[in-house]
């Protein structure tokens, strides 16, 4: 499955309508498009434990849309797959 699936998947578990989560652009900033700001919050946890990594506080700010937070899963899991 595709990251930005597996992201979507973690979107609707958040409860967000699958409407909504089928129309996500991934460009667009889920903070505005998608979550208030408990609930982007609650996202990147949920990503985490999700993928297993740890998005620092100050990243998380720089983080927006589908498309960063699936590059930095997958920046952060091939990382850890290459020190394996």
């Amino acid at each position: 499955m595709d990251i930005r699936d597996e992201l979507k998947k973690l979107i609707l578990e958040q409860g967000i309508e699958a409407e909504v989560v089928n129309n996500i652009h991934p460009e667009w900033p889920l903070m505005r498009h998608v979550f208030d700001s408990l609930g982007y919050a609650e996202f990147v946890v949920a990503v985490e434990e999700r993928f297993g990594i740890k998005v620092s506080d100050r990243y998380s700010l720089r983080i927006r849309s589908l498309n960063d937070f699936a590059g930095l899963v997958a920046k952060e899991t091939a990382g850890r797959q290459a020190s394996t």
